[in-house]
């Protein structure tokens, strides 16, 4: 909370850890105008979002992001005219509406937004107790892509959570499609002993790991369409290291010479090579 200092995005990647007792003074710093904010990427501020992890335990509150987003549309805050912020997991759904309407309507709210999925079945999220169905999902991303046709989404996707039949994971598997997934993170289930899922019948092994490959399978292939779609397109990069660097939309992108760390660049993508762009 030094008006002096200002906030890099490696400094914002630490929020992520924050728990309940630093809610209320990182939303105090949000509201004081002479608090500047630069941050840039997927990952910067990725905790200011509603969930914030500390051990297996969340944390939810959404005043965080309503205040964030106030912050955004003040005009007389201090926040550079370069800065941007960006929203990681997205889990309360009392942040939605605010979000969304923030996606339409503030440019510094970059285009990627990764959701905690976990399955595309209802029985299984019933499970699981997570508070979204199947087409809660898939209707949020159509219609945030409506709104911002450069919207890139990531998403946790878990293989193999007690009951999963090939059907129901075939839900999960379609979702990559449905939502038009690019960044996929797959989660092989692995009971944690006193869980109500560990007491549930459980998948066999083989077919955890099974059911993983396939969702890595679809999630690499939505990557290398990506990644193809970008190739001679321009873009604004922030540097991340002498090599590499992210775009907007979070990809990475490797730099054929050395560059400055921390800055934003402007570049005409020249390749790829299947993980990365090339500049």
């Amino acid at each position: 909370h030094d008006p002096s200092k200002t906030v890099r995005e490696t400094a914002g990647t630490a929020l992520i850890s924050i728990g309940q007792p630093s809610v209320d003074p990182l939303i105090a710093c949000l509201k004081d105008k002479d608090f500047v904010v630069r941050c840039h990427a997927a990952r910067a501020l990725g905790g200011m979002t509603t969930d914030y992890q500390i051990g297996r335990t969340w944390v939810r509150d959404a005043k965080v992001v309503d205040v964030l987003i106030a912050a955004l549309k003040d005009p007389d805050r201090a926040v550079r005219e370069d800065a941007t912020i960006a929203l990681g997991q997205i889990g309360d759904p009392r942040a939605i509406d605010a979000l969304i309407e923030a996606i339409a309507t503030e440019p510094r709210l970059m285009p990627h937004l990764h959701l905690s999925l976990q399955a595309g079945d209802d029985l299984i999220l019933k499970r699981m107790k997570r508070r979204h169905l199947r087409d809660d999902a898939i209707r949020f991303c159509h219609e945030v892509r409506a709104l911002r046709p450069d919207m890139i989404f990531g998403a946790d996707i878990i293989a193999g959570f007690p009951t999963e039949t090939e059907a129901m994971f075939q839900r999960s598997l379609d979702l990559v499609a449905d939502c038009d997934l690019t960044f996929l993170h797959v989660f092989p289930f692995s009971p944690r002993k006193g869980t109500p899922a560990a007491r549930m019948p459980q998948v066999r092994g083989p077919e955890i790991k099974e059911r993983a490959a396939r969702l890595r399978s679809a999630g690499e292939a939505a990557l290398a369409r990506h990644l193809m779609s970008q190739v001679g397109q321009q873009h604004r990069i922030l540097t991340e290291g002498p090599r590499l660097g992210r775009t907007e939309q979070f990809t990475e992108v490797a730099f054929d010479k050395d560059q400055p760390e921390g800055v934003l660049l402007d570049r005409q993508i020249a390749g790829q090579d299947g993980a990365r762009l090339l500049a």
